[in-house]
């Protein structure tokens, strides 16, 4: 009996027991979930949070890197608490304002303008040169264009726009792939601008000229040229392309001195043959010929003639022997006529009665003058002396006529035997 009291007293406690339990458990399993919503919003929050700071340091550095500052960042520092309202907060994360980095300070544009227009890069040339034309608002300037080794070639100074040309002439033997660089600089030596093209120059080998003459080992006899250091004057003749230009260069085979003048042939003429009269010094000499096509003869500037449209020709040589005229005989220098001069005999005085002139008195008359072939002046001269010498004797014997002693002249034995006999 006490057995089923007590099974009937705890069948009701067993059941308010569970049902107590039952009851105590469903508030705490319904708080649960809540909980663990709250804890995940939390988590969400801080992530967000460390994103965010991630990302403005990231856009800390980048406004450092345009702005060109420094601003340390302290990377291991601890990110800080989470807000109490981002851990009550239930909604999605807002993005924050996107930072705007200051726009980097760009200088003004020059206003000089440099536009390189020829040579064209990757263009063929037809001629043994190219012209240089630049575009450019720069008043007073130089321009220059260097080869590929970065030498100049040409240069030009005070140049002005819009538009600067310049013609450059290449060497007979100059490659044919070209490259050029031209530079422009303003009137205070600042350089404008720069720029390099690559080019090729494509002309052909003029065919060899001949010379008509002088022949080979000629003896060509010139004509006297009113030029000093006894230049001949002389003819040279040949024949090549029509409208060629010849080119002839002169070396002396003596010891004579070149000959320092510029002066070249005429273009071959339409019949194919050119004449060319020159002057040399007289001696040997060998005459080097070559050939070549000119360009536009119009130049772009004064002296800057257009370039070669043909590479120069063999050379065709010819030794000659180059000698003056024959000198005039010098004029005949006419001869003077003396006339002769007269001179009276003169006789000795009287020794005695009846004698005869002595004939020392016959034998001292004065020898006669004739003609004189020798020139003017020695004539002359001959002349003078003759009459002085007539007056002094005509003066003395006038003077011993007039009773003057007995000359002192020597006589004849015959004479003084007359005398003693009388």
């Amino acid at each position: 009996m006490k057995k089923n009291v007590s099974a009937a007293v705890a069948l009701p406690t067993l059941v308010a027991i569970a049902l107590g339990g039952l009851l105590t458990a469903a508030p705490a399993a319904s708080a649960a979930p809540a909980a663990v919503e709250q804890i995940e919003q939390v988590e969400q929050v801080e992530q967000v949070e460390q994103i965010e700071q991630v990302e403005q340091v990231e856009q800390v550095e980048q406004v450092e890197q345009i702005v060109g500052g420094a601003v340390p960042v302290d990377e291991t520092a601890a990110p800080p608490a989470p807000d109490a309202e981002a851990e009550a907060s239930t909604t999605a994360p807002v993005a924050p304002a996107p930072i705007v980095a200051p726009a980097p300070s760009v200088a003004a544009a020059p206003t000089t303008t440099f536009r390189l227009v020829s040579p064209v890069s990757g263009s063929t040339t037809t001629s043994l040169g190219y012209e240089v034309v630049v575009e450019t608002d720069v008043v007073g300037g130089s321009l220059a264009v260097l080869d590929r080794d970065g030498v100049e070639v040409h240069g030009v100074s005070g140049v002005s726009g819009p538009v600067v040309s310049l013609r450059v002439t290449l060497a007979d033997d100059a490659v044919a792939e070209q490259s050029a660089t031209v530079v422009l600089s303003d009137a205070g030596g600042a350089e404008v601008g720069r720029r390099t093209v690559d080019f090729t120059v494509d002309v052909p080998v003029s065919p060899a000229p001949s010379v008509v003459a002088p022949a080979e080992g000629e003896v060509v006899v010139g004509a006297a040229s009113p030029y000093l250091g006894g230049a001949v004057e002389f003819v040279m003749t040949g024949r090549g392309v029509v409208g060629s230009q010849p080119a002839v260069r002169f070396e002396a085979l003596d010891d004579q001195q070149g000959w320092g003048s510029d002066d070249q042939p005429g273009r071959v003429g339409a019949d194919g043959t050119w004449t060319w009269r020159t002057v040399l010094p007289s001696g040997r000499w060998s005459a080097s010929v070559a050939q070549y096509v000119p360009g536009d003869p119009t130049p772009v500037a004064p002296g800057d003639g257009a370039p070669p449209l043909s590479r120069l020709s063999p050379a065709v040589a010819r030794s000659f022997t180059l000698v003056a005229p024959a000198a005039p005989a010098p004029p005949a220098v006419p001869t003077a006529v003396v006339p002769a001069v007269s001179v009276a005999p003169t006789l000795s005085a009287p020794t005695g009665r009846g004698s005869a002139p002595s004939a020392a008195g016959r034998d001292r008359r004065l020898a006669h003058t004739g003609d004189d072939s020798a020139r003017a002046l020695v004539a002359a001269g001959l002349l003078l002396s003759a009459a002085g010498a007539a007056v002094v004797v005509l003066t003395r014997r006038r003077r011993g006529s007039a009773g003057a002693p007995a000359s002192t002249a020597p006589v004849s034995d015959a004479a003084a035997g007359s005398a003693r006999r009388a």
